[in-house]
């Protein structure tokens, strides 16, 4: 190119030195037509040289692109099992609770249990003031003999009476005088039996007791406390064994049935894997979130104890899939209408068509194209070409 370059200024120089002379017109003319051609060939051969450099840098490039080894993670496929699950999170309940409400009204006057301590059937809890509630027993009962005692008068009276009429001795009238107050005694002395029985029942309320078996879960009135009748004054709940309540969508609800396993896990005790079971799944829809309920029971006896309140993430095993091949999101490349994955073979990349499965947790089951023992590559697939080389890191 600079020979080409020299070669134009001496001809122009030459030029100049002939162009005095008598054939000086011819030679303008020469030169009018010789020059341009000569710069079209100037352009053209630049031209050239640029594509020769351009081809020579991108074949270097090249050379060292393929002499470049990738870093690249992989795994060897093989054949496992792998289980499908319905997801979701729910608070825990205990497995029964017991409200408490008072049933008379009056002051707590002792207290016999705080919160947190195991209580069995029966175990007292608190007490209300009773003594007002043993004086109407009193009455109640003094009540009774009186009437038993009038009772026992017209009964007699009657007995005598009958006789009498039967003799017709009385009249229809007397003796009808004589059964009504016989009957009139009688529904006294009952009205009374059933004061009593309610005044017994209202002195044996005054002692408040556990129905269930379980734990004090809430003792909502202290010593001194006045409580009416009907308010509620504890909560017990029984959480050797304890509840789980999901939704189900239809799709979800369609896979679920009794007695599949159940994993679960706590906020508190992430680590910890609880197992359980599937107790009952709803025939209906919940109308509001269109779920379906799902009933999960856990035996409360796994340690750390599972409490009516948190939060727990449950994984329900709905399908076992034997010997399949897993492989995850990241690893599957889409490439228009197909599935391929990047394998490693002599040391080089090796792209691998696949058929993708069914998504179970984050992971992809391969329906076909892989077999086992082979390198798949999990991590810097990105710069990866057919055939370039790799270098395997930990």
């Amino acid at each position: 190119m600079q020979h080409t370059v020299k070669s134009l200024i001496n001809f122009i120089k030459d030029f100049k030195k002939y162009s005095n002379i008598k054939e000086g017109p011819k030679l303008k003319k020469y030169f009018l037509v010789a020059v341009p051609v000569l710069i079209l060939f100037i352009i053209i051969a630049t031209l050239v040289a640029r594509v020769q450099e351009r081809k020579r840098l991108q074949a270097l490039e090249s050379s060292e692109k393929t002499d470049q080894a990738f870093p690249v993670k992989v795994i060897e496929t093989r054949y496992i099992d792998v289980s499908s699950f319905v997801r979701s999170s729910a608070v825990i309940q205990a497995w029964q609770e017991a409200l408490i409400s008072s049933e008379v009204s009056g002051k707590v006057k002792s207290l016999y249990a705080k919160v947190g301590d195991h209580l069995e059937p029966g175990s007292p809890i608190l007490k209300i003031d009773d003594e007002m509630f043993g004086y109407r027993v009193e009455d109640a009962e003094g009540r009774i003999l009186q009437l038993e005692a009038s009772y026992q008068t017209s009964k007699n009276d009657l007995k005598r009476k009958e006789s009498l009429f039967k003799g017709k001795v009385i009249s229809l009238y007397e003796i009808e005088l004589v059964r009504a107050k016989e009957k009139t005694d009688r529904g006294l002395l009952a009205s009374a039996q059933a004061a009593l029985k309610i005044a017994g029942r209202d002195l044996r309320e005054t002692l408040i007791k556990s129905p269930i078996s379980g734990i004090l879960a809430e003792r909502l009135v202290d010593l001194g406390t006045d409580v009416t009748k009907g308010q509620k004054i504890a909560s017990v709940v029984y959480i050797d064994r304890v509840k789980i309540t999901i939704g189900a969508t239809e799709k979800e609800r369609a896979k679920i049935e009794e007695g599949q396993s159940v994993q679960i896990t706590t906020v508190p005790y992430p680590e910890k894997i609880y197992k359980g079971s599937v107790y009952s799944v709803g025939m209906k829809a919940d109308d509001a979130t269109l779920t379906f309920p799902v009933e999960i029971v856990v035996e409360n006896n796994q340690g750390p104890l599972q409490k009516p309140g948190m939060v727990a993430r449950v994984a329900i095993e709905t399908a076992m899939h034997r010997g399949v091949i897993v492989i995850s999101q990241e690893s599957l490349i889409k490439a228009s209408d197909d599935y391929f994955v990047w394998s490693i073979k002599d040391g080089r990349a090796r792209k691998v068509r696949v058929d993708p499965g069914i998504t179970v947790g984050s992971k992809i089951i391969v329906q076909k194209g892989l077999k086992p023992e082979i390198l798949l590559v999990t991590f810097g697939h990105e710069n990866l070409f057919e055939g370039s080389p790799v270098k395997i890191i930990e």
